[in-house]
């Protein structure tokens, strides 16, 4: 025959509550026997009775190892906790202090009109290449060849005339 589902609220007869307690503190104090030897875990139970009556197992010799492993432990995940809370500020103020740079270099990026020129000289073959920004969006990139003849500032001097459309000894 199945039990029927327990009630779980106060006894209010004090006879009854004892019974019951000291049923369940046995019960509850084989279960951690069984728990010890059946998975090789070190357990410690300590029940207080209702008058103030200490009742404790410990799967070793001594509670108080197991007592003071357990505030290691715990001593332990708060310190792990704080640590990991001052890495997220961390991060949070690194990230806020990205956010702000990158919007100085849009707004910088913005406000600018250049140009970059890279010449580049292989096997006596000179190569501009070119690259215009206005308002931080680049233009497609063009190169001018040529045949290395002579200094090569008078090359791009001669190059640069040709695209200001102004005679190159004005440059």
């Amino acid at each position: 025959m199945a039990r029927g589902k327990v009630q779980l609220r106060r006894i209010e007869n004090a006879t009854s509550r004892q019974v019951t307690f000291s049923k369940r503190r046995t019960g509850l104090l084989k279960k951690a026997y069984e728990l010890s030897v059946l998975c090789d875990a070190e357990v410690a139970v300590i029940v207080f009775s209702q008058k103030g009556r200490l009742y404790n197992f410990s799967s070793n010799s001594e509670i108080q190892m197991t007592i003071d492993r357990y505030r290691r432990s715990a001593n332990d995940a708060d310190k792990y906790r704080a640590d990991m809370e001052q890495h997220i500020l961390r991060l949070k103020q690194e990230t806020a202090d990205m956010e702000r740079k990158i919007e100085l270099l849009e707004a910088s990026l913005r406000s600018a009109n250049f140009e970059i020129s890279l010449l580049l000289i292989v096997d006596s073959n000179w190569f501009l290449i070119s690259s215009s920004f206005n308002y931080g969006i680049p233009l497609p990139f063009f190169s001018i060849s040529g045949n290395y003849q002579g200094n090569v500032s008078d090359q791009i001097r001669s190059t640069k005339s040709k695209r200001l459309g102004i005679s190159s000894s004005e440059v």
